[in-house]
């Protein structure tokens, strides 16, 4: 099921040929199903689903069905801490002391490291103790002082400012700071900087087990009893608290409209994206990336024949992808691509889709699945 809006592009036929590569990649992998939505310049030009939303009950995905966008929320954090940087709220250079004394590290280690992943802190998904006790109490996650036991009180994996390491604990210090800057808690201060502005209704915290019943169910192995391969909707069991960095549900188009209000003006002014877009190499390879890239709170390949911006998310029960492209074919792109199982399939999908597109604008034959 899918829709197009108006536009140079509203045809049926674009329409078919986006549904059509959805569906056949669905049809391909192990997802259960899947939203997809695209915005070109600004304007939302198709919204798609495929697959099942619940396959037991046979219910299928809709459309603007409401997911929890897991690392996806870092952007939102970076744009939040830019947004109250312009107003004084929190200095991005200054050391995290002021509110973290306890740490040994933290006259060293500036906010800005933080949310740029070169501070050094511990990954805490790293950790075999954090996954343990994931799994033997997902209803009971650990609170702030146990990701600090655990993780952040860990040394330094380098000096800050000269390396480069994917880190939650990070985030999750970079959390602590915002909230306790602005006296909020982490969906309030999202609303306050972000959703509300804009007007994304459909874009707000989770907190609570309650909370989680709220989104598309999601599907995992994980918790599955006797190393059994049974797939089960996570929402009862797993609790956003363990996501130290916070969580945000959100939709597809609330998606493409937040990335399209970040890089347009909208959100931020150019110094702050420019700030936001202060890139560093990230070490390895990850293909397809050319050359994967790390900016505040967002994803980058500058080696593409495209720019892509964007940040990926993962977790028990989903996985996700939304991406910017500043000139696709001479046009402002976003997408975004969000699974309720979590097979890590948002990234193809999302190119699949996006080869689609471009074959309409260049006038190519559309590519095949795969």
């Amino acid at each position: 099921m899918s829709s197009v809006s108006s536009g140079a592009l509203d045809t049926a036929g674009l329409a078919r040929r986006l549904q059509a590569t959805l569906d056949e990649e669905i049809g391909a992998r192990e997802t259960t199903g899947a939203t997809a939505d695209l915005s070109l310049d600004g304007e939302p030009i198709w919204s798609g689903a495929s697959g099942a939303s619940d396959p037991v009950a046979g219910t299928p995905m809709t459309p603007g069905a409401t997911f929890p966008i897991y690392s996806i929320t870092k952007t939102f954090t970076a744009v939040s801490a830019l947004r109250l940087a312009r107003s004084g709220v929190v200095v991005l250079d200054d050391n995290i002391a002021r509110w973290l004394p306890g740490l040994a590290y933290a006259g060293d280690v500036s906010l800005r490291q933080l949310l740029a992943q070169t501070a050094g802190v511990f990954n805490y998904s790293l950790l075999p103790d954090y996954h343990a006790d994931v799994l033997a109490r997902p209803s009971d996650p650990w609170r702030f002082a146990d990701f600090v036991e655990h993780a952040a009180a860990k040394p330094l994996d380098f000096s800050p400012g000269t390396g480069w390491n994917y880190s939650n604990t990070g985030y999750t210090l970079a959390r602590h700071i915002l909230e306790q800057a602005t006296g909020r808690s982490f969906g309030a201060l999202i609303e306050q900087t972000i959703t509300d502005p804009l007007g994304l209704a459909n874009t707000r915290g989770l907190e609570t087990l309650d909370q989680m019943q709220t989104v598309v169910p999601g599907y995992s192995t994980l918790f599955a009893a006797g190393g059994s391969q049974e797939r089960s909707d996570v929402r009862s069991l797993y609790h956003p608290g363990w996501c130290g960095t916070g969580l945000l549900a959100a939709t597809g188009p609330d998606l493409c409209r937040f990335f399209d209000a970040v890089f347009d003006g909208t959100l931020l002014d150019e110094n702050e994206r420019s700030q936001m877009l202060t890139l560093t190499r990230v070490p390895g390879m990850h293909p397809p990336a050319v050359e994967p890239s790390y900016g505040l709170g967002i994803m980058a390949d500058p080696g593409a024949p495209q720019l892509e911006l964007g940040h990926g998310g993962g977790g028990p029960g989903w996985n996700l992808r939304a991406s910017h492209w500043p000139s696709f074919h001479g046009r402002r792109l976003s997408l975004s691509v969000l699974c309720n199982h979590d097979a890590d399939e948002a990234w193809p999908i999302g190119r699949a889709l996006s080869d689609t597109l471009s074959a309409v604008l260049t006038g190519l034959p559309a590519p095949g699945p795969g």
